[in-house]
């Protein structure tokens, strides 16, 4: 009995075993224990008529001939035919009749155990199935053998727990024995993608894939690794589409090297290039797999991509960059297109084909330039200005191509339909903030200084939109970036402190207070909130101070030990992507790595990744996204929705003497609660030295 229900990885369907895979019963060919007791009577009898006669005479008594009828033989067959017809009723009751008998023999107990075995699993009769492998384990051990070791066993054993009507009882009882120590690694195997497989039936893809690590870490070497990671992949094979979803919806770019969810990610690559459209997409994803993923297996990946290679080639893509080469901002362009060189570099020595041309934006012709490029170049990454945006807008470059800007906003109606983002936007900032603040530090009321300009009447509106979302109460004030000598007594009235020099510290309404102004105003304004003795409030700032910061060392951070602002660049990073870039950029003499590098070297990753050769519908990009999204950053990755609207995850940094360093949380909130009793403190004693006076 080789074979059994062989479900697919998530599937409940009963596929009956064969009949003619069921192992045939050596003949039983006892006699019925009736036709036996009659024959013994009988002879009974005649010696007793013989005795009473008195018949001296020796006379052999010859018994009738016997016919041997191979019921148990006969039962066994029916019952082997039932299972295989989907009768499992009547194979589990034919089976069960065998083993309330007492005409078996150990081997042939054996093979009858495995068949009601089967047959009550099937016949969702779980807890029946598994007292029988019980029994049939028992048996074994009389031959000095594991029945757990035996594929019929495992097999039935699998069944029995799949069919289980309480499904948290069947995830326990496989989760036992995936964790039992003592059990052969080929049945710690089967439970652990057993287990899998019922919690990925209750929508439980995380748990499965965290119950899957865990017992590939205890596994004992890497040949049980290889075993779990094969047997998982061909399970993957087998699954349907919502259960794969399920799965690579857990996929992040920390965790896709790692098992299971290099497996998953195989598979979910594997199905892509079934489609020549998005053959360049599963080829980035496998040719990266096959050189980053951390499996036991060796080759796995290449076993893979090397036959789609030969059937597909591999694929060529080119991409566009529209980037200042000239001009003012050339120095960004520049940069950036040194960090997507880096990309295109390494990505050749992957054996990518992957083709980059730039077009220097400040110079007359670039659309012209743009226009005529060959056949494949559809994606474009830049511009980064909203007025050369609107000029390829106009000329209509961008219903022949695939923008996606480097720009902080598009216009309305414009995002995930018509053009797409790589770039951070405010509100990526004011995010990063509301969140640390309110969630992190339990802030309930902030203040709002900014500007009087648009700029600063821009981030003072978004971020009031999204802090009166979270219920915090806001305060406003304004400053006029033309007269820095009137700051002093902005911060005065925004505070509402008398001013004397013997005044009690202000009773200051708000917790923390959003300065976005640039790192150049800051020095001036915070300065003035401890003047005037308010020395408690956390001070957001924006990605302007980054860009500044970066650069500058001796900063005088004495007034700054509760500021904490957001950007998208980490020079502390150490994710694989960002080490890349930093020893590519190295090995080209290139510099130092930073958020534009970091932009261009992310960006043209990605774009390979899209696989885009062609001009594609909104639709089309938006879902490429989806899958290409899922990869390793340099700097805070980006996610788009299911629209294409894109956000970032800004990382959160304190400016420090030597320029920026990345926010402890916990140590942040354990100096503001310090700061706050030193307030009150000496608050009290000034109150008290008042009152005296």
């Amino acid at each position: 009995m080789t074979d059994i229900i062989q479900a697919s990885f998530y599937s409940e369907s009963r596929t009956p075993l064969p009949a003619e895979t069921l192992r045939t019963a050596t003949p039983m060919r006892h006699t019925p224990f009736f036709r036996r007791s009659a024959f013994v009577a009988a002879m009974l009898m005649a010696a007793m008529i013989a005795f009473s006669s008195g018949c001296v005479s020796k006379k052999v008594l010859t018994p009738p001939e016997q016919t041997t009828v191979p019921v148990a033989d006969d039962l066994l067959s029916d019952a082997a035919q039932a299972y295989s017809g989907g009768d499992y009723a009547r194979s589990e009751r034919l089976t069960k009749s065998l083993l309330d008998s007492d005409t078996l023999t150990l081997k042939e107990r054996l093979r009858v155990l495995e068949l009601f075995a089967l047959s009550a699993a099937a016949n969702n009769h779980a807890h029946l199935a598994l007292d029988a492998l019980e029994q049939w384990r028992a048996a074994a051990r009389l031959q000095g053998e594991d029945a757990r070791t035996m594929q019929p066993w495992r097999q039935a054993w699998r069944a029995a727990v799949h069919h289980m009507k309480d499904s948290a009882q069947a995830q326990e009882t496989a989760a036992a024995v995936a964790g039992d120590a003592a059990a052969p690694w080929t049945l710690r195997i089967d439970a652990a993608l057993t287990l899998a497989r019922l919690l990925i039936r209750d929508e439980a893809a995380q748990d499965a894939a965290v119950q899957l690590e865990g017992i590939w870490l205890q596994a004992p070497d890497n040949a049980v690794r290889a075993e779990l990671e094969k047997r998982l992949f061909a399970d993957l094979g087998r699954a349907d589409a919502a259960a794969l979803k399920q799965l690579s919806d857990t996929l992040t770019a920390d965790n896709t090297p790692r098992f299971p969810y290099a497996v998953i990610a195989l598979e979910q690559a594997r199905r892509l290039a079934a489609d020549t459209a998005t053959w360049p997409q599963a080829w980035q994803s496998l040719a990266y797999l096959r050189a980053h993923a951390k499996l036991a297996s060796e080759g796995l990946a290449d076993s893979i991509l090397a036959p789609l290679e030969q059937q597909y080639g591999r694929p060529e893509q080119g991409i566009a960059l529209c980037l200042p080469l000239t001009g003012p901002y050339s120095g960004i362009g520049w940069k950036v297109a040194r960090g997507a060189g880096t990309a295109q570099w390494q990505m050749a020595q992957d054996g990518m084909n992957l083709s980059l041309r730039i077009i220097n934006t400040d110079a007359t012709g670039w659309e012209k330039e743009l226009k005529q490029l060959p056949a494949g170049y559809t994606l474009v990454g830049g511009p980064l200005r909203s007025d050369i945006f609107q000029t390829a807008q106009r000329q209509g470059l961008t219903g022949n191509h695939v923008f996606f800007t480097f720009l902080a906003s598009l216009d309305q109606g414009v995002e995930g339909t018509q053009a797409w983002r790589f770039f951070p936007a405010a509100t990526d900032q004011t995010d990063a903030l509301l969140q640390f603040a309110v969630s992190g530090l339990g802030i309930d009321s902030m203040g709002v200084m900014v500007p009087e300009e648009a700029f600063g009447r821009r981030m003072r509106d978004l971020f009031s939109q999204q802090a009166a979302t979270q219920g915090v109460g806001l305060h406003h004030a304004s400053y006029n970036p033309a007269d820095v000598t009137s700051w002093g007594e902005s911060v005065r009235r925004f505070l509402g402190a008398a001013g004397a020099k013997d005044a009690l510290p202000p009773d200051t309404p708000f917790q923390a207070v959003f300065l976005p102004d640039g790192w150049k105003a800051t020095e001036v304004l915070i300065p003035y909130f401890f003047f005037y003795q308010e020395d408690r409030l956390v001070l957001l700032g924006s990605s302007l101070w980054g860009r500044t910061l970066a650069a500058k060392n001796n900063v005088d951070v004495r007034n700054l030990g509760l500021a904490v602002f957001p950007d998208a660049w980490n020079p502390h990073l150490e994710s694989p992507a960002a080490r890349q870039l930093a020893e590519g950029m190295q090995e080209a003499g290139t510099g130092t790595p930073d958020f534009w590098s970091g932009l261009g070297y992310d960006f043209v990753r990605f774009g390979a990744r899209l696989g885009l050769k062609d001009t594609a519908d909104a639709a089309t990009v938006n879902a490429r996204i989806a899958e290409a999204q899922m990869m390793d950053f340099s700097m805070a990755p980006i996610r788009w929705d299911a629209g294409g609207h894109a956000s970032q995850k800004l990382f959160l940094f304190q400016p420090s003497a030597d320029g920026a360093v990345p926010l402890d949380k916990d140590a942040f909130a354990s100096r503001l609660k310090r700061v706050r009793e030193r307030h009150n403190q000496r608050l009290e004693i000034l109150r008290q030295q008042k009152a005296g006076n």
